[in-house]
């Protein structure tokens, strides 16, 4: 029997080693190995975990500590992507790391994650005070050993990060060199919603590829090559090392509704027939949580009239409402037995989805499928997981044109591969 990809130790990875960075890190050494094992200790000791929980955390957290110039970290939610991050922060003791989060209530679990950790950070957005900005300011200018007692981790929103302050706090770090990484979480945002969409997060591009030669870490759960290629030639990037990782949830099948496969006139009206008759058919008394994600907020009254019935309570989690109306929506809607969430991309981010079985993404049709929504749910057994690693050749506009390579991870039988992708697709029920 195959061991659960998912569970992979170190030890397997140590095992398979020559498969994995022969090709990949020119000299692979005693040390090299070393630092694993001490990033496997600080794991136990700050997360208390027993190691690496995949081989996707593992290949992260070194190719974070090589220094490597940029560096892609793709995939899904809950795989690992932040311990990497925090591990290599927690060994760096006189170095600091810029994570860049696209929303304060994002900022507030990462804050949450590096106190239980024990490592230091500062959360620098519209929120924090003046005198406290102020002081790290002067500290990052005049002290940095003191800077780095209580800030090596510094968490930003991408407004707050193009102001003249933080600005200072960087031009310091970057000029004593002691900032080791600017890290842009869910940076599929920058691209995704559109050049028109939080410019701040855009422009900010222009001043990571003039200002500093640091390493700069791009993080999503789903990023597309051609996105890659776009983040390439903006931010002028050079030896590119993307490590890419497939779901590794089960029970899971995921549905393409093209134009001509609606049902229904209206594309909410289909999407809540598909829904109802997932609910009657399958789920029967059994509950259900429906994430509906909407194009743009605009979109919003013609979905909450078609999604509005006796079967599903209605909740909305967007950005025309105040925080304390979105923390209780969304409350409310994990408490349910029978509930919709509608929100929009941008606030993707400030939901749980392990308590969520349905989720029908409504998008714009950018491409020649022309998909017009997504429906993802957990009803059946489905198994995919390869990992991928690519190397990606030197110069900007050689971008489009880098062949992606597989890595194969070799299991216990040695003749046999990892199980190759499989994914299935359907029309209609």
């Amino acid at each position: 029997m195959l061991p659960d990809y998912h569970y992979l130790s170190l030890n397997a990875l140590m095992q398979y080693k020559s498969s994995i960075f022969e090709n990949y890190i020119p000299v692979y050494t005693d040390d090299d190995e070393h630092n694993l094992n001490v990033f496997e200790d600080i794991l136990k000791k700050h997360f208390g975990y027993a190691g690496f929980k995949n081989i996707f955390q593992a290949l992260a957290t070194f190719y974070l500590s090589t220094g490597c110039k940029s560096l892609f970290l793709i995939g899904p939610t809950a795989i690992g992507k932040s311990a990497p991050i925090i591990c290599n922060a927690i060994a760096e003791y006189d170095m600091a790391t810029v994570l860049i989060l696209p929303t304060i209530d994002l900022m507030i679990q990462f804050s949450n994650i590096c106190r239980k950790a024990g490592l230091a950070y500062f959360s620098f957005n519209s929120k924090s005070s003046k005198q406290d900005k102020a002081n790290l300011v002067k500290l990052a200018s005049e002290d940095q050993s003191a800077f780095l007692k209580i800030c090596r981790l510094l968490i930003v929103t991408p407004e707050s990060f193009r102001t003249e302050d933080f600005k200072d706090i960087l031009s310091s770090l970057a000029r004593k060199k002691c900032l080791a990484r600017i890290v842009v979480d869910e940076c599929h945002l920058v691209y995704d919603q559109g050049y028109d969409f939080r410019k701040a997060f855009t422009k900010m591009l222009s001043d990571i590829q003039r200002a500093y030669t640091t390493q700069i870490v791009f993080t999503s759960a789903s990023l597309s090559p051609q996105t890659i290629a776009l983040f390439s030639d903006d931010c002028e990037l050079i030896d590119n090392i993307v490590i890419r990782c497939a779901s590794v949830k089960q029970n899971h099948m995921y549905f393409k509704f093209r134009k001509e496969d609606m049902i229904c006139f209206n594309e909410y009206e289909d999407g809540f027939t598909r829904l109802k008759t997932l609910k009657e058919s399958y789920f029967k008394d059994r509950s259900v949580k429906v994430i509906i994600v909407l194009r743009k907020i605009y979109e919003l009254t013609k979905a909450r009239n078609q999604y509005t019935s006796d079967l599903f309570e209605l909740f909305e989690f967007h950005g025309d409402l105040d925080h304390e109306e979105k923390k209780r929506n969304k409350e409310m809607w994990e408490r349910s037995s029978n509930a919709i969430l509608l929100t929009v991309p941008s606030n993707l981010t400030g939901i749980d989805f392990q308590g969520c079985n349905v989720m029908i993404h409504h998008r714009d049709v950018l491409d020649e499928m022309k998909v017009w929504a997504y429906l993802s749910c957990t009803f059946h057994q489905i198994t995919f997981f390869p990992i991928k690693l690519y190397p990606q050749a030197e110069g900007t506009k050689l971008a489009k044109k880098r062949r992606e390579q597989l890595v194969k991870i070799k299991w216990n039988n040695p003749s046999q591969d990892a199980p190759r992708h499989f994914q299935t697709q359907a029309s209609t029920f």
